[in-house]
C-alpha cells in the first residue's frame, strides 16, 4: 500500500535531470525536506551547480533593475511566461498594468555570441493568461556583457518610462542596434 506523504525534489535543465523522492507515513519535516535537498545537491556536478547559480545571479540582476525603475515611478510588474525551465528563454517576462505593456528578456549563453555586444531587440504581441487580448512586448535577446546590459535597460526605459510609440521604438532599436 502506498504511503500518504510521498513526493519528489527535483532539479532539472538542459541535459539535467536528477531528483530525489520519499515516501512516509508522516508529512515530510522541513528539517528532513532540508537533508533531501542537500542530497539532491549532492548529485549534481560543480559545473550543474555552478550553472544555475549564474543563471539565479542574472536573473536576479534584472528583477533588481525592473525594481529600481519602476518602483519609483509607482509602477509594478509580474511575470506572464513560464521562467522556470532555465533555459534563457525567457530569462525574465515582465506585465506593468499600469502602462499595459511587457518585456521579455531572452538571455543566450555567451558561448554563442557572435557579435560584441550580441544583442538585439524587437516589439511583439505576447499572449496574457489573464486576458483575452494581445499586449506589445518589448523583447530583448543578448548575451549579457555590460555594453548589451546597457544598451537592453536603455531600451527598456524608453519602452516603459518614456512610453515611445512602436514605431519610435523601432526607430531606436535601429538606432541603437546598427
Amino acid at each position: 500500500m502506498a504511503k500518504p506523504h510521498r513526493g519528489r525534489i527535483q532539479a532539472q535543465g538542459e541535459d539535467l535531470e536528477e531528483s530525489v523522492t520519499w515516501s512516509q507515513d508522516e508529512p515530510l519535516s522541513k528539517k528532513d525536506g532540508l537533508e533531501l535537498l542537500e542530497s539532491l545537491k549532492s548529485k549534481l556536478s560543480k559545473h550543474d551547480l555552478k550553472d544555475r547559480r549564474v543563471y539565479s545571479l542574472a536573473k536576479a540582476r534584472w528583477k533588481r533593475f525592473f525594481g529600481q525603475l519602476l518602483t519609483p515611478r509607482q509602477l509594478t510588474f509580474h511575470s506572464f511566461l513560464n521562467e522556470k525551465r532555465m533555459d534563457g528563454n525567457p530569462l525574465l517576462s515582465a506585465y506593468i498594468p499600469e502602462v499595459d505593456r511587457a518585456v521579455r528578456i531572452i538571455q543566450a549563453d555567451p558561448t554563442d555570441a557572435v557579435t560584441a555586444p550580441d544583442i538585439k531587440a524587437w516589439i511583439d504581441e505576447a499572449v496574457l493568461p489573464e486576458r483575452a487580448d494581445k499586449v506589445y512586448e518589448l523583447v530583448i535577446d543578448l548575451v549579457l556583457t555590460t555594453e548589451a546590459e546597457q544598451i537592453g535597460q536603455r531600451l527598456i526605459e524608453e519602452w516603459l518610462v518614456k512610453r515611445l510609440s512602436r514605431e519610435d521604438m523601432e526607430g531606436i532599436i535601429g538606432e541603437l542596434l546598427i
